[in-house]
């Protein structure tokens, strides 16, 4: 394929995720059915505007009545703790869709998973600099002693923030086994 029709391809793959469903969809939709599969999936109400808006080029009105109903069903399921701490163990998962007396319990399941996931992240970016200067250290044949010893200190620090974030995703992980074991989650 020539690079225009990259080029348009990518331009339709980025219309259409824009669209949530496409038009066959919304004629056969059983909106309390994909409300509750909303809802289960930790979507915000707003997604309700997205199908809207979908199915409004294809001259069809949604249930609302019907999705809302379906929304909050599939929102009773998603808003548990075994479902936040999985999805926050995956990257994802929204505490803020919860119903708002539940937001303050379900917190610690996000957020204890989401830490040890920024730990990791974090030692996988230091590790990468430590490796980058480690490689041009050593294939450089043309550096001066200063430059080298430059380089050599600049290694010793980055592997004290390569330990630092080993000991940091040690004690996030550490956190995450502790309230799995407190709560049973698995």
């Amino acid at each position: 394929m020539n690079t225009h029709g990259w080029l348009i391809l990518s331009a339709l793959s980025l219309l259409s995720a824009c669209t949530t469903l496409s038009p066959e969809q919304c004629q056969q939709a059983d909106w309390q059915r994909l409300g509750q599969v909303d809802g289960g999936n930790g979507q915000t109400l707003s997604r309700l505007a997205q199908h809207q808006k979908s199915c409004q080029k294809a001259g069809i009105v949604p249930d609302v009545a019907a999705y809302q109903q379906g929304y909050e069903t599939g929102l009773q399921s998603y808003c548990q703790p075994q479902t936040i701490f999985s999805k926050a163990m995956q990257g994802f998962g929204n505490v803020n869709v919860c119903p708002a007396d539940l937001q303050a319990d379900l917190f610690k399941f996000k957020q204890v998973p989401a830490a040890y996931r920024e730990a990791r992240d974090e030692l996988e970016r230091a590790e990468a600099r430590y490796d980058r200067l480690q490689s041009n250290l050593y294939f450089s044949n043309n550096l001066t002693r200063e430059q080298y010893l430059y380089y050599r200190q600049q290694l010793r620090f980055l592997r004290m923030d390569v330990l630092e974030a080993r000991t940091a995703v040690n004690w996030r992980a550490s956190e995450v086994q502790r309230l799995q074991q407190q709560y049973q989650l698995y």
